[in-house]
């Protein structure tokens, strides 16, 4: 899927709702942004598993 988006205040963009439930992105989740060459580069990362976050463990 593709689609554009508009640049917000403060420099946000937002995640369409159709791109983020095709990846599973949820609110709170952990994304990389990478910059290289003219793109932008989002990756979808497992906050539990990437991030040292742990629950009840």
């Amino acid at each position: 899927m593709e689609t554009k988006v508009k640049v917000g205040k403060k420099l946000t963009i937002y995640i369409p709702k159709g791109i983020a439930e095709e990846l599973n992105i949820k609110e709170g989740d952990i994304l990389t942004l990478k910059a290289k060459d003219n793109e932008i580069i989002l990756e979808v990362n497992n906050p539990v598993a990437d991030s040292g976050f742990h629950s009840g463990l």
